[in-house]
């Protein structure tokens, strides 16, 4: 923790979740509408004095040893590399981290999804080192986090993601040679900047991203972001844009209101020119309600390379309201959701591309914790052309119109046996679809947690084969100790016919240095059964010197 040793006053807030009772406490600033880590909204803690820390100094060495193989060439390999990363304090609320060899071996693998769309599926990060302080690198705010029907599926645009750091557009790794950056604040101005030299095909590439934002108001920001280089390509790339945050928890008599406003503009080497984009959006809520808007223009060569686009030049148009009221005479009932979205896409010239409508007509959240909830959606889509889903069935173009119906119940996560179920029906472009999702956790004691995925999808097209695709997954976490434990997740899809087994054991075995021990395998269905393809073990110890 980094902190001023002459400041006796710290900006504080906690808050605690009892989920038995569903209830949230928080200690300061305990509207509905508020978080802890808004800071605005921090109360003091006082009286700190005689607290020491040291130079700020911390330096992380690792080593590791890797043996893979490959069962269908036969070829197996043994590596031994080592690297280590370097955390300066700056000042107390500006940080600096460096990364010689930068490894992520001990990073948990990639979740399987199947793709029914033309656009490209999004994967979060998960590398620790591109995780930390990655709010700081946050550009043009975001939607409501409120609405339960948004996941990473719906993100169209971000302008600097870091995944295209160290990763292929395929997820394969990209040695990264060196990584630095420096976050914090400086009074009013949040800064992060990072630079990065990975492996390319004839020489290093070096990508930059640099964001400045400044306070203004009480809750409110403006700024800038820019990004410079391709780590994926020896063309040149850049990205500029600026944005404004608007935020106020006391609008009209207690609302919350918020506005946000950015534009962006690309360069691309072997395009020329520059590319503009731009959105804004707004939302006004409290604890019975939520309207928001947005528009969203993404030009047709609009291309940054470290960032993400799921689809370019096109307009998207949002409206949505819900109403949340609640029942405090009925004892069992703690309030419903209701609500309508709307979405828009067209292209650059306002010609309709499709359309989603959601009608949320009711969601029950019950004391107990448990939510019942059930929607219709209507879609349109005029793809222009041919695209192929994830199975390889091949959608052709044409005007599509459909309906779908969606029910879900879930339980309460503090239950030892929880679940999450959901079951959707209805019509898919010139098809009739069946999409069946199920997630169960099971917490025996509270050094175990075992968890099961389950995801099916029947679709009767009415031009071509059937399709039935399964994605199962199932993990297990059992922690020996506070500070062993050993994860383990396996994974497997009926379109690539394979299971992926990852195992990561990790020790703590002190204050911030730790262990690693990692398995992968893959297995693909042949005739005579699952047979093993590939094969890698890590080893990974790392230090911690503290000055």
């Amino acid at each position: 923790m980094s902190f001023d040793e002459k400041n006796d006053s710290w900006g504080f807030n906690i808050y605690r979740n009892i989920g038995r009772f569903g209830e949230r406490g928080q200690w300061a600033n305990s509207r509905p509408s508020s978080r802890s880590y808004h800071v605005s909204g921090c109360g003091d803690l006082t009286g700190l004095h005689g607290l020491r820390q040291g130079i700020g100094l911390d330096i992380m060495p690792y080593a590791t040893g890797k043996y893979r193989k490959d069962y269908d060439s036969r070829d197996s390999d043994l590596l031994g590399d080592f690297g280590f990363d370097v955390r300066y304090r700056l000042t107390p609320s500006l940080t600096a981290l460096a990364s010689i060899n930068t490894d992520f071996a001990e990073t948990e693998i990639d979740t399987r999804q199947v793709n029914f769309t033309r656009f490209p599926l999004f994967f979060r990060e998960k590398r620790q080192f591109f995780l930390e302080d990655s709010g700081i690198f946050g550009f043009g705010g975001g939607e409501s986090s409120r609405r339960r029907s948004r996941d990473s599926s719906d993100t169209l645009l971000m302008p600097f993601f870091s995944r295209r750091i160290g990763l292929s557009s395929k997820g394969q790794i990209t040695p990264i040679q060196f990584a630095g950056k420096v976050t914090g604040r400086i009074k009013d101005y949040n800064i992060g900047l990072l630079n990065a030299v990975v492996e390319g095909d004839d020489h290093p590439r070096n990508a930059f991203v640099g964001r400045v934002s400044r306070n203004v108001f009480e809750q409110s920001s403006f700024g800038f972001l820019t990004t410079v280089g391709d780590p994926n390509s020896d063309e040149m790339n850049s990205v500029t844009g600026i944005d404004f945050q608007y935020r106020n928890t006391d609008f009209m008599g207690g609302h919350t209101f918020e506005a946000n406003l950015y534009a962006l503009g690309s360069y691309s080497e072997d395009l020329g020119g520059l590319e503009p984009t731009w959105a804004t959006n707004a939302k006004l809520y409290d604890r019975n309600i939520e309207l928001s808007a947005s528009v969203m223009e993404i030009g047709n060569d609009f291309n940054p390379a470290m960032g993400f686009v799921r689809r370019r030049g096109t307009r998207r148009y949002m409206l949505a309201a819900d109403f949340i009221p609640y029942f405090e005479e009925i004892s069992w009932l703690r309030n419903t959701h209701h609500g309508y979205e709307a979405e828009l896409y067209t292209d650059l010239g306002n010609d309709v591309v499709n359309t989603k409508q959601t009608f949320n007509l009711a969601s029950l959240s019950f004391e107990s914790q448990e939510m019942l909830s059930l929607s219709v959606s209507h879609h349109t889509d005029r793809p222009n052309k041919d695209f192929d889903i994830s199975d390889g069935t091949v959608i052709p173009a044409g005007n599509y119109d459909w309906w779908d119906a969606r029910l879900s119940l879930n339980t309460g996560l503090y239950r030892k046996f929880a679940t999450a179920n959901s079951y959707t029906v209805g019509s898919f472009y010139d098809g009739q679809r069946q999409q069946l999702s199920s997630t169960l956790v099971y917490r025996p004691t509270n050094r175990i947690s075992l968890r099961l995925d389950y995801s099916l999808n029947l679709i009767d097209w009415e031009q071509f084969k059937d399709s039935t695709i399964n994605l199962i997954s199932g993990s297990i976490q059992y922690s020996f100790t506070s500070d062993l434990t050993l994860f383990n997740l396996i994974q497997y899809d009926d379109i690539s016919n394979s299971i992926g087994v990852n195992s990561r054991l990790q020790w703590e075995y002190k204050p911030g240095a730790k262990m690693f021990f990692v398995l992968n395998q893959g297995y693909v269905d042949e005739m005579t059964g699952f047979v093993i393809k590939d094969l890698e073990v890590v080893a990974k110890i790392g230090g911690m010197f503290r000055f």
